[in-house]
């Protein structure tokens, strides 16, 4: 143990109960002890009744006691034991007891007030052992045994002593014996603490530290240990929870500018859970009173929260008005991370709406801000979305580089929701080129989705396993898996408008009921007229082409080129100006023509996708070839 003071809260030193030996494995254990010399061994394992602790100490004790006045229990043995010892040694196993199971020697003698003692007194009654540069008790009930004979003042007095030994050494320990001493500064000392703890990403370490200092600190200064509680407990993707701490310290909170900080707590917490009509609500109350105190700092947060939702509903304008608008606070609060969360805001701004070299361009000035200020978070939460803006440019290999960097670095410093996202924009790159592969990516955050409850990630990846599932033959349980994906999606308040139309063009491109599809493309075209994210328009429209090319619809190929290419007109795509043309190519193709400049065109296509690694794109071209 790190600390007897986590035993005393419930290590299972203090309330394991060993099984007794039996009367013959307790004089065999005894004569090995006692080196074949000691008589009466039946006095001593009756007196330990098969408790191979207490025998021990029974044995060990025998040179300094008859049998007959051993005492029945432990606590009496070490009690008995210390009242033998020089009054400098028991004074010391007294201050060991306060150290811990194992003790350093410099902090004893700190306690001690004397760096003289050297504990041969302890060895030579074998109550403590040397383990390497330190010393450890024999037994942790000889240790609770010696903590138990303290007087209250002459613990606390100990402990006080403990603490100032610790302080800048050790900051838990420094905390847990301020505690102990009941010293009014241990709550203070515990947020320190469990502060150092998140910084090193030891997140249950930090609760269990926090979560003591609540219990002790007064209700009306508790708001900042409320705030840190919320904070770690949405790290360890406990979002309710997270939501039920910032609550609490809403409920305490002095002034505006506590309330608008516990309020964008609650915030971030509602957006793992996709609340978002009381996400906003909550926001509207934190910009007031960031507002009213002029506060730039928590006014571009709030507004960096709003603009997610607007990403997420289709409302693009939005989404790019509150983004940019926030990046200007981050940058006049002179703040480096928020600006650096600012731009990756800007990046989805214009992720949204189809301008992905643009966003490309964002996600990479937000990711070097992070980086240059150890912004770790920042950095994992924006790599795979640069990884997917790569996809569109199709540079497949730097996108799923960016994926796995992502999702390193998230399971690094335990951000589940950046890991989610990333593994999700690993298998929108597999989907193009390894289903198998995307269907591992896939699994992986479908279990972290389910578990943070983030009902709409859990959609894509529903959505996603059904693509894979159609690509390897299973073509019911593919049709069965996208449904799934959209009945979440219709339960859900925004997730029409984000996902979709996107999971209408799987749908129809998945299955074999021809009125079926017709619906589904009906659907997904009627959802893009009314806004949507630009992955909604880029897919739904690659899959109506294909829908078109796999029926032989030749004539309506054009439709849904055309559509891609309207949609990508203000910044064209190489991702979508290669399916269009592949579109264009085929239905000519099928429709007859097979001149040297149509099959030059396949052959360049075809090429293209070889170089690229578009693998799902290549038998219907390698097939047109071969019929050429």
């Amino acid at each position: 143990e790190r600390s007897w003071l986590a035993s005393l809260r419930g290590c299972p030193l203090t309330t394991m109960e060993l099984q007794p030996l039996r009367p013959e494995e307790a004089l065999e254990l005894a004569a090995d002890l006692a080196g074949g010399t000691l008589d009466a061994l039946e006095t001593y394992v009756g007196r330990s009744e098969g408790n191979p602790l207490f025998l021990e100490q029974l044995v060990q004790n025998a040179s300094e006691t008859s049998a007959q006045d051993l005492p029945d229990t432990l606590h009496g043995l070490v009690l008995a034991r210390m009242d033998r010892l020089y009054r400098e040694d028991r004074k010391a196993v007294q201050a060991a007891s306060v150290l811990g199971q194992r003790f350093p020697l410099d902090a004893l003698h700190h306690i001690l007030g004397s760096t003289n003692y050297d504990c041969a007194g302890l060895l030579q009654h074998r109550i403590v052992r040397p383990e390497g540069p330190d010393y450890l008790f024999a037994h942790a009930l000889v240790r609770e045994g010696v903590y138990s004979s303290l007087l209250q003042a002459r613990r606390r007095d100990l402990h006080s002593r403990a603490a100032v030994f610790f302080a800048g050494r050790d900051a838990v320990l420094h905390a847990e014996h301020l505690d102990r001493a009941s010293s009014p500064d241990a709550p203070r000392a515990y947020l320190a603490a469990a502060q150092d703890e998140a910084k090193q990403v030891r997140y249950e370490n930090a609760l269990r530290l926090a979560a003591r200092a609540l219990e002790i600190v007064p209700e009306a200064e508790s708001f900042t240990l409320q705030l840190l509680q919320g904070e770690l407990l949405r790290s360890l993707g406990s979002a309710p929870e997270s939501i039920t701490a910032y609550r609490q310290a809403l409920a305490v909170a002095q002034g505006e500018t506590e309330c608008c900080r516990a309020l964008i707590g609650v915030a971030e917490g509602l957006r793992l859970k996709d609340k978002h009509a009381e996400l906003l609500r909550t926001l509207d109350e934190a910009e007031a009173a960031a507002e009213a105190q002029g506060l730039l700092a928590e006014l571009s947060r709030t507004l960096q929260l709003r603009g997610s939702v607007y990403f997420i509903r289709g409302e693009i304008d939005a989404c790019l008005r509150v983004n940019t608008a926030s990046l200007q606070l981050a940058r006049d609060a002179r703040s480096p991370e928020l600006e650096a969360q600012a731009l990756g805001g800007l990046g989805e701004a214009d992720f949204a709406r189809g301008r992905m070299i643009s966003a490309h361009k964002a996600y990479d000035e937000c990711i070097e801000l992070g980086r240059k200020h150890g912004f770790l978070r920042v950095v994992a939460a924006n790599l795979s979305m640069r990884g997917e803006t790569l996809e569109y440019m199709n540079d497949l290999e730097a996108a799923l580089a960016d994926c796995r960097a992502a999702i390193e670095l998230a399971v690094k410093i335990r951000q589940p929701r950046a890991e989610m996202v990333a593994a999700i924009v690993a298998a929108y790159t597999a989907e193009l080129n390894n289903p198998i592969e995307g269907e591992k990516w896939t699994r992986s955050s479908l279990d972290i989705s389910r578990r943070l409850g983030a009902r709409l990630f859990e959609s894509i990846n529903l959505e996603h396993l059904g693509r894979f599932a159609d690509q390897m033959g299973d073509h019911v349980e593919a049709e069965k898996l996208v449904q799934e994906a959209i009945a979440i999606l219709r339960e859900s308040e925004s997730g029409m408008r984000f996902l979709a139309g996107r999971s209408f063009g799987a749908l129809a491109l998945i299955t074999r009921d021809a009125k079926r599809q017709r619906w589904a493309l009906e659907e997904g075209e009627a959802l893009l007229q009314k806004g949507a994210p630009a992955h909604n328009h880029l897919w739904f429209n690659r899959d109506a082409i294909e829908v078109c090319l796999k029926t032989a619809q030749w004539d309506r190929v054009e439709r849904y080129a055309k559509a891609l290419e309207d949609y990508t007109s203000a910044e064209p795509l190489p991702w979508s100006d290669f399916f269009i043309a592949r579109g264009r190519a085929l239905a000519a193709f099928g429709l007859g023509r097979r001149d040297e400049e149509s099959v030059q065109e396949l052959w360049r296509l075809r090429d293209e996708a070889k170089r690229v690694g578009l693998k799902n794109a290549l038998p219907a071209l390698e097939q047109a070839l071969a019929s050429s």
